[in-house]
């Protein structure tokens, strides 16, 4: 080919070169904003999800609940221990109904699915016996970020060492008959002291996420529909029907002295309307399409949460009662 014959047949315009990675491009996602890493997004809005959290799991019956349950199948009837030494065993049995260790292993829990973590802080009584103080994940100061010098810093009321190892916990002190927050300096609690739990979902997460993080829309949104679907029903139960006037000039239906505001139906009633009016009485059937839009939000919870649906609605309806129990086995598991 010569070069004139090259120039001639020479494109103005490259052809461009389209992502085929549909997850990352597409006119679908401007919507969608990108997730940033786990640990910073975490510390970002692990408080604000927390408080959400709580306020529906004690004013939301489906999140208390789901809350209920995950309490029931993580704890049962609490800890046991079965060394095969009698006088240990015993011995652990007398301490763990001292210290109420069931009550505080369903507190613990609920906690850790709730709040998203647990804290528990190791103390001795008097009599040199271990005692495990629960404390509010607020308490540990999320504020609380400073570098320290040598590799050592403070990130989220944790102070790591030179190798990213925790080495103690900032604790905000707080009283029970305290009703509002109040600064107080932290105190240093060493790590071999604090029991942290959490769920780790990425690397470098170092506070716990609710658990009910992914669901926390999916049960508001279910909370608002169901209050709306209520309200409807009650509206469509005292609405018998409606008085039409059909050509606009129609004589009033009512008797002498009878309200326009008032025309009711009693049993046994029979009215007879005008020419030109015709009643028109309300037909509630969308009712039953909400019923299943709030089956399927159902489902949506509970697969956010891990558990099987039956559990959460308490609706056994159409359930295989010996697939539900291995569904029910495997969650607990």
């Amino acid at each position: 080919m010569g070069i004139l014959s090259r120039i001639l047949n020479r494109r103005a315009d490259p052809p461009r070169q389209t992502r085929m990675l549909e997850g990352a491009s597409g006119k679908r996602w401007p919507s969608t904003p990108a997730f940033g890493a786990t640990g910073s997004e975490v510390l970002a809005g692990a408080a604000q999800v927390r408080g959400r959290a709580r306020h529906l799991r004690f004013n939301d019956p489906t999140a208390a609940n789901a809350a209920e349950i995950l309490r029931t199948a993580l704890v049962g009837y609490g800890a046991t221990l079965t060394s095969g030494a009698e006088e240990t065993d015993s011995a652990f049995a007398d301490w763990a109904a001292a210290v109420h260790l069931g009550e505080l292993e369903g507190e613990i829990i609920d906690s850790l699915a709730t709040d998203g973590e647990a804290l528990i802080i190791l103390r001795t009584d008097d009599r040199g016996a271990l005692r495990l103080q629960h404390v509010p994940a607020e308490q540990l100061d999320e504020s609380y970020t400073v570098e320290l010098g040598g590799g050592r810093y403070i990130a989220a009321g944790i102070e790591y060492d030179a190798d990213d190892q925790p080495i103690a916990y900032h604790f905000r002190p707080a009283r029970p008959t305290d009703q509002y927050q109040t600064f107080r300096a932290p105190i240093r609690v060493v790590a071999a002291d604090v029991l942290h739990l959490f769920r780790r979902q990425g690397a470098g997460q170092t506070r716990g996420l609710s658990w009910f993080a992914p669901v926390i829309l999916p049960l508001n949104e279910l909370s608002q529909l169901q209050d709306a679907l209520q309200v409807t029903a009650k509206i469509q139960a005292m609405m018998c029907g409606f008085l039409i006037d059909q050509n606009g000039g129609a004589t009033s239906p009512l008797g002498d002295g009878e309200s326009p505001l008032d025309v009711s139906l009693e049993p046994g009633t029979m009215r007879v309307l005008p020419s030109g009016w015709d009643v028109r009485f309300t037909t509630p059937q969308q009712m039953a399409q909400s019923v299943e839009l709030v089956a399927v939000s159902l489902r949506q919870i509970a697969a956010g949460l891990q558990m099987p649906e039956f559990l959460l609605s308490g609706d056994m309806r159409g359930v295989n009662y010996s697939s539900a129990r291995t569904a029910l086995i495997q969650f607990r598991r």
